[in-house]
């Protein structure tokens, strides 16, 4: 049985690494080479002649006193330019904050790429392929006028979704709630987690995953969040 060769996340991929590659070897690789293969062909003498030539050691100084002189200047600038982007909120600090998509035809994209689990999966692989630093825990936001939904687990089966949760993932989500809600401006964002069995679970009669996965997180970031408990009112 011949087996299916998956997709690439990045379409032209290789193509694209093959023309870097190219372009690499014609600038940097075939020169270096030919720079060892002609040293190769001197005498000790006539090497040491060449490297300690005025000219030649005028370049050293140049090279390493204009890089010892760029690395003095980083160090001190550097530490100031990231105390300012970690201290300060400007615009144009964000890059992206977010992304806006259509909805995906979730059978259409498991036919072109069975390892794909959501549209989510596409593009945290797409972005850490392309160098961009992607959160391990990442959802979509859902708005309407004030109230914001997001969620832990994202088209599975709900008879397998009690595998998926962890407490890891719960709270990662509950943060990701706040973080969000506070970026957009909710100075005070008050976060709602639900449960997942009936009746949050009646006290382990209904399924035990409230008691040993989510009231664990929400305890966890209580301090850090106004959360809303059953006794509050929404």
């Amino acid at each position: 049985m011949k087996l299916q060769k998956s997709k690439s996340i990045i379409p032209g991929f290789g193509l694209t690494f093959g023309v870097t590659i190219t372009i690499l070897s014609l600038i940097v690789l075939i020169p270096l080479c030919s720079l060892v293969v002609y040293s190769a062909k001197l005498s000790p003498a006539e090497f040491w002649h060449t490297i300690t030539r005025e000219r030649v050691l005028s370049s050293y100084y140049v090279s390493i006193g204009t890089s010892l002189v760029a690395a003095l200047v980083n160090v001190f600038m550097g530490l100031a330019l990231a105390w300012v982007l970690v201290r300060y909120e400007f615009r144009g600090k964000r890059f992206i904050d977010g992304i806006c998509f259509a909805p995906f035809n979730k059978q259409a994209m498991r036919l072109c790429l069975p390892e794909a689990v959501s549209e989510l999966y596409l593009f945290t692989d797409y972005c850490r392929k392309n160098g961009l630093t992607v959160d391990p825990y990442s959802s979509e936001m859902n708005v309407v006028d004030g109230l914001w939904t997001t969620r832990v687990t994202s088209h599975i089966p709900m008879v397998r979704l009690g595998e998926y949760l962890t407490y890891d993932k719960i709270l990662a989500m509950i943060r990701l709630a706040g973080n969000s809600c506070r970026a957009a401006g909710i100075k005070d964002p008050r976060i709602a987690v639900a449960a997942l069995n009936p009746h949050a679970g009646e006290g382990g009669l209904c399924g035990d995953e409230e008691q040993r996965l989510i009231l664990p997180a929400i305890k966890k970031e209580k301090k850090g969040l106004s959360l809303i408990t059953s006794k509050q009112q929404c």
